[in-house]
C-alpha cells in the first residue's frame, strides 16, 4: 500500500515515504523543556532539561528515568567522547555567559570553561581528531572548538556560518545545517 504524501508533508520531494510508528519511552511533569538528547555506549539516553538545569538518564533496559547531573545553568548540547565522558554545552539564553562541562560515568560534574560572549550555546559533536568538541554558539553563528585536553582553552573555528546546529553525518563528519524559514534554502559546512 502507499501512502499518499501529501497527507503527511506536502513538501515532500517525491522519494519513498512511509510513516513510521512511534512509542513515548519516557515523560516529564510540565512544565518541561527538553532539549537535546545523547546515546551512550550502552545504550542508555541522555536528556538535557533545559528548564530543570539538568541532564536526565533514561535505560531502555529498566524503562526508568533517573537524574544523572545537575549544572548551575540550563544545559543545551550532549556528545560522548571515546571514554564514556560526557560533554554538555549550557547557558542561560540570551544571556551568557556559555558554558562546556565535563561530567564523568558516575554522574559528577566540573566546569569545563566559561564562554563569556556566548549568548546562545546549542548543539556540540566530537570532532574526528577525539580532542576537540565542536560546539555551536548560534547567537554568533560561531563553531567553537574547546580543547578537551586543557581546561578553559578553546577557540572560534569558524565563524558566522548562520543559526543552525552541528550535527555529525552518517560517516561521523561533522558539519553545520541551518535551515533557514522563508527562505527555503539549507547550507551545510563540512568539517
Amino acid at each position: 500500500m502507499v501512502t499518499p504524501t501529501e497527507d503527511y508533508y506536502p513538501d515532500h520531494d517525491g522519494g519513498k515515504f512511509a510513516p513510521i510508528t512511534a512509542t513515548t519511552v519516557a515523560r516529564w511533569r510540565a512544565p518541561a523543556f527538553l532539549e537535546n538528547l545523547a546515546i551512550d555506549a550502552e545504550g542508555a539516553v541522555f536528556v538535557t532539561v533545559y528548564s530543570h538545569k539538568r541532564v536526565d538518564r533514561y535505560d531502555p533496559a529498566t524503562r526508568a528515568t533517573t537524574m544523572f547531573a545537575e549544572v548551575p545553568a540550563p544545559p543545551m548540547g550532549l556528545a560522548f567522547d571515546a571514554s564514556g565522558v560526557l560533554w554538555m554545552t549550557g547557558g542561560t539564553l540570551r544571556e551568557g555567559p556559555g558554558y562546556i562541562w565535563r561530567a564523568e560515568p558516575s554522574g559528577a560534574v566540573r566546569q569545563w570553561c566559561e564562554l563569556p560572549d556566548a549568548l546562545f550555546m546549542n548543539g556540540c559533536t566530537l570532532h574526528p581528531n577525539g580532542r576537540t568538541l565542536l560546539a555551536c554558539e548560534s547567537a554568533s553563528g560561531h563553531i567553537l572548538a574547546i580543547d578537551l585536553d586543557q581546561p578553559g582553552r578553546w577557540e572560534v573555528w569558524l565563524q558566522g556560518i548562520g543559526l543552525g546546529r552541528l550535527c555529525p553525518d552518517i560517516r561521523g563528519r561533522t558539519g553545520s545545517r541551518s535551515a533557514r524559514a522563508g527562505r527555503g534554502s539549507v547550507s551545510q559546512v563540512a568539517g
